[in-house]
């Protein structure tokens, strides 16, 4: 089953929730740096930090990554380097100017420092200046969501490269589960033959050959313990559930919640084939399989 679903496996591969993406464009006098970083998350959430001179493009930025992924948390951060005077005007900030010079007295007075206090003094204090620069968003619109794009193809490079690692992995422990799955198929039957040799030595050594034992109740109670112990029908379902997860590998839409519910699925089969097989070794395969089950869900929390 598994390797023959396999085979019918395209280039489709996994997408990871986690990547990082990053670009810069230059554009006039202006650097901009677009940084992308997705890591996993249970629903979809966009968080923006953008410079307050772009954030009237906040509401394109924000539609641009919703139409591009389904699932995961993604923050995008634009930083904003202005390489000397663009054009504009500069303001000064009349009031933290006064604060800088009553608080530069109060250091004079406090330690007796004879400096007198410049213009150089003030020049050099950033807090008091500002440059009020119109940017032209028409201009530069264009070429950031130019920068974005390539940013969000690096991320993407990034989540399907770690996505196609996991897919594979997904591949060899379902068929390691399903190698499992009929080794206690083959064990099952031989439950029952060994209930029944148990139940006539008990029954013999209990009689001591005195009585005979009538061979219908033996049968009886042998159907009886089949009967509870069969675990046919957990066997087939568990096969049919190894089926649709690979299957579900073949999607082009997003399939991480899909995943994670089949594995669900696929742990209740385990857990009442554990309850019902009444057989050590059955039971031994049992935990592996959990394990193999857990291990499957461990990573399917962070596809998309």
């Amino acid at each position: 089953m598994g390797t023959r679903i396999l085979k019918r496996l395209g280039t489709r591969v996994l997408k990871s929730m986690t990547g990082f993406g990053r670009s810069q464009r230059s554009i006039g006098n202006l650097t901009f740096t677009i940084e992308l970083r997705s890591v996993n998350h249970r629903y979809h959430e966009i968080n923006l930090r953008l410079p307050k001179e772009l954030s009237s493009l906040e509401e394109s930025f924000r539609n641009f990554l919703l139409q591009r992924m389904k699932r995961g948390r993604m923050d995008m951060m634009i930083t904003m380097e202005k390489n000397g005077l663009i054009g504009g005007e500069l303001n000064l900030d009349w009031e933290m100017a006064e604060k800088i010079y009553w608080a530069a007295k109060a250091l004079q007075e406090r330690y007796r420092l004879n400096e007198s206090l410049s213009l150089h003094h003030f020049l050099s204090h950033p807090a008091i200046f500002s440059e009020t620069t119109p940017l032209p968003l028409k201009e530069i619109e264009e070429e950031l969501f130019k920068a974005l794009t390539e940013a969000f193809d690096s991320l993407e490079k990034m989540r399907l490269a770690e996505g196609k690692a996991v897919e594979e992995e997904f591949r060899e422990r379902i068929e390691k589960i399903g190698e499992m799955r009929r080794q206690i198929s083959a064990r099952a039957p031989l439950v029952v033959n060994q209930y029944r040799k148990r139940l006539v030595s008990r029954i013999k050594e209990f009689l001591q050959g005195e009585y005979a034992f009538e061979e219908g109740r033996l049968l009886a109670e042998v159907a009886l313990f089949a009967d509870r112990s069969d675990i046919e029908e957990e066997l087939s379902r568990l096969r049919s559930h190894e089926e649709q997860f690979l299957t579900a590998l073949l999607s082009e839409e997003p399939v991480g919640r899909k995943l994670d519910f089949i594995l669900q699925e696929m742990n209740r089969e385990v857990n009442t084939i554990g309850s019902k097989a009444n057989d050590a070794e059955i039971a031994r395969i049992v935990v592996d399989l959990k394990s193999e089950i857990e291990k499957i869900r461990e990573q399917v929390q962070n596809i998309e």
